[in-house]
């Protein structure tokens, strides 16, 4: 039998605790968990290996949510989030309940402070908040991210993979803070001060205690501790170990306050993303920096006709929205990279983070030449990295984006421009849609050229236009 305090002394420790179905034989007992005891399994029907949680005596109503949350993550896919196979109950009994999961096997991360360099520690750090980001994005909040519970896999690949587990004790925002009342215990160090004292009000976002224990998980590996009242001191003693940047980043994220502290999971993953591909390991900080300013700089040249300053900050003092467009550019540039490596899965991955940073810079900042311009070229390559129908969702997406930015008309038109003729070449097999997209290109391309006559960079792009129209490469522009 199952008790409290963890698993019957007595108990083989080849047999689960109670019967299941016949598909699943014990392997091996491996733990417990926040709300039960864990063991290893072979899915004679699946023909794999799983992990099954036995979760410890619920009531009926908790064994309702269970099922109903069970549900949700099942939902929810990412590598960094252990997934949920199933959910039952015991053949003969009904005072448990049982979670059929992803089984992950490697070292957790409770074993590895003070071993990882900065590099490493941020990208696992990111990679668990895009996880998390996901999580919350499935109305669900995790409520004991300890590291304990993050396991690093490898999955045939050399690259760690922080990988989230004991999900059963995930809850939906409205019902966080229960986990005593519902015998799902936390781990205090790691938790956020107002899932330790009830006195604290509770009238934030639900999700920012995960906000906390990223950040204290973030601060565990750079100083084998947990935070304590006063964590930038602490941090302060560790500063060979943790740079100024991330220190401001970990110290708002374990903010007391919760209004204070970075506002979403996947805010987090950006943030850790901005600071990584500004210290890339196949590319000199120094080349990446001056690259990136001379695009920036000729990309507006590019994009404009009249003279523009680029900007003579650092890109540590860049505000967050110009954060966004450099590294946007910088996951482009590592896109290619990427490809000129032949390695296309990376790469996929990599143009995926390209276009939602060049998404959020548009979002945050629509008056923003060099992202739009390098968003635009970026989705004009025949890469093979997008199929025609997710380039064309893209392509649209951003012609929707620019028709709100608040660009001059003549750079906006030539923008549209440029969007609309690659369509155009995608739809070449279906005519109507192809005169369609040529047609509205050079309608805008002539907008543009209304306003800036001289230019020869929309006299071109209307010649090639036209090219297009007589079957022809364009070879006469």
């Amino acid at each position: 039998m199952l008790t409290e305090e963890g698993v019957d002394k007595t108990a083989d420790p080849l047999r689960f605790p109670y019967r299941i179905a016949s598909r699943y034989h014990c392997k091996g007992y491996l733990g417990s968990g926040g709300s039960g005891l864990v063991f290893k399994a072979w899915d004679d029907l699946l023909q794999r290996m799983v992990a099954i949680k036995f979760i410890r005596n619920p009531t009926f109503v908790t064994r309702q949510r269970l099922v109903s949350e069970a549900r949700a993550l099942a939902k929810v896919n990412h590598p960094s989030l252990c997934s949920i196979y199933d959910i039952g109950e015991p053949v003969d009994e009904h005072s448990s309940l049982f979670m059929v999961m992803e089984l992950i096997e490697g070292a957790r991360l409770s074993e590895l402070a003070g071993q990882l360099n900065i590099e490493t520690t941020v990208r696992l750090i990111q990679k668990l908040a895009e996880g998390v980001a996901q999580l919350h994005a499935a109305g669900l909040v995790h409520n004991d991210i300890n590291p304990t519970n993050v396991i690093i896999k490898h999955n045939n690949s050399d690259e760690p993979i922080p990988t989230l587990i004991d999900l059963s004790v995930a809850d939906t925002p409205s019902k966080a803070y229960r986990n005593r009342q519902t015998g799902f215990g936390l781990t205090p160090l790691f938790s956020a001060p107002e899932q330790n004292d009830p006195k604290l009000k509770q009238t934030h976002r639900r999700e920012l205690v995960d906000i906390y224990s990223l950040g204290a998980l973030m601060f565990f590996l750079f100083t084998g501790q947990a935070p304590t009242s006063n964590p930038e001191q602490q941090l302060n003693e560790h500063a060979a170990q943790c740079p100024a940047r991330l220190k401001k980043l970990i110290v708002k994220c374990v903010a007391n306050d919760p209004a204070q502290r970075i506002q979403s999971a996947s805010l987090l993953a950006q943030n850790l993303a901005a600071y990584r591909y500004q210290r890339y390991s196949w590319f000199p900080v120094t080349a990446l920096v001056i690259t990136i300013t001379i695009l920036f700089t000729a990309t507006i040249a590019a994009f404009s006709d009249n003279n523009s300053i680029a900007t003579t900050e650092p890109l540590e003092q860049i505000d967050v929205e110009s954060i966004w467009t450099h590294q946007g550019i910088a996951y482009s540039l590592y896109t290619k990279e990427l490809l000129r490596q032949n390695r296309l899965r990376e790469a996929r991955q990599q143009a995926n983070l390209t276009v939602r940073f060049f998404q959020s810079a548009l979002k945050n900042n629509s008056a923003e030449i060099t992202a739009l311009s390098e968003f635009i070229d970026f989705l004009e390559r025949d890469d093979g990295l997008f199929n025609p129908s997710e380039r064309t969702a893209l392509l649209l997406d951003t012609a929707s984006r620019i028709e709100k930015t608040e660009v001059e008309q003549h750079i906006r038109a030539y923008a549209l421009a440029k969007i609309y003729f690659k369509l155009a070449k995608l739809h070449r097999s279906q005519p109507h849609l192809h005169s369609r997209w040529r047609e509205r290109a050079l309608s805008a391309v002539s907008s543009a050229l209304e306003q800036h006559p001289n230019s020869q960079r929309y006299q071109q792009l209307r010649c090639i236009i036209k090219a297009e129209n007589q079957q022809s490469s364009g070879g006469t522009c």
